[in-house]
């Protein structure tokens, strides 16, 4: 690992494309459930935080 790779930070979502494509038969299907999870998650919390 270079001294520029280091220092260098990516998103969750890039590292999971990123992840993805190293695998011939992946589908992006766990990719897209955990996105969709993430962001239930968000919606849940932006909900008990405006009641």
């Amino acid at each position: 690992m270079t001294q520029e790779n280091k220092n260098h930070l990516i998103t969750l979502e890039e590292f999971m494309i990123r992840s993805q494509n190293r695998f011939d038969g992946a589908t992006g299907e766990l990719s897209q459930l955990l996105r969709d999870m993430g962001l239930a998650c968000w919606c849940a919390q932006l909900y008990q935080t405006h009641q």
